[in-house]
């Protein structure tokens, strides 16, 4: 895909975010691998419902804007938000350099907030993962705390997503159709296991 189909599908990706409600407003994230070392992310604080293709931007590995000189140079992206990303591109790019590195193949990552995963993940404070009515059970990582950065990155390939305190559910994948398949796929789970209790 060249550019501007790439920012079509974001745009796309997140107007079908905002309409299922796994983001609000201005919330939430897609991203999407252009090159080795090179995103395009429709940013927290860029409204969702109509993102133009003009809006995403264009970020290095450290989520700093592409093209801005480094004295210029400004985080496009918050930190929390793209810290999960940028471990999850490094493990992907090093399982698709070597097969036998473990790991899975991500291309594209959401962050998103369904109502009932965030519901699950505020019961569950200081849980360390969150059981699903289906038999699956999130993780719950705080990339934040001694230890969270490496257990985020076990973890990356054994979890359809990840539940970031103070961020939401992290959804690593392959392409960007199959991260939006598996957040709503979760979306609904979550709001069946809320149901349940």
């Amino acid at each position: 895909m060249d550019d501007q189909q790439v920012r079509q599908a974001v745009c796309r990706a997140s107007h079908e975010l905002w309409s299922l409600g796994l983001v609000a407003g201005d919330h939430g994230m897609v991203c999407v691998e252009l090159t080795r070392r090179r995103y395009l992310v429709a940013c927290p604080g860029t409204r969702k419902a109509n993102l133009q293709p003009h809006q995403p931007r264009e970020v290095d590995l450290d989520g700093e804007m592409v093209g801005a000189t480094r004295e210029g140079a400004h985080r496009a992206v918050p930190p929390a938000y793209w810290r999960p990303c940028m471990i999850a591109f490094q493990v992907g790019a090093r399982h698709e350099a070597d097969r036998r590195a473990e790991g899975p193949t991500v291309h594209a990552c959401l962050v998103v907030q369904p109502v009932a995963a965030m519901a699950l993940m505020h019961k569950s404070a200081g849980a360390s993962e969150v059981q699903l009515a289906s038999g699956r059970s999130l993780p719950m990582i705080d990339l934040k705390h001694e230890g969270g950065e490496d257990l985020f990155r076990d973890t990356l390939g054994e979890t359809p997503g990840v539940l970031l305190p103070g961020v939401g559910l992290f959804v690593p994948a392959a392409t960007l159709d199959r991260a939006l398949n598996r957040a709503e796929r979760l979306a609904h789970d979550a709001a069946v296991t809320l149901a349940l209790r």
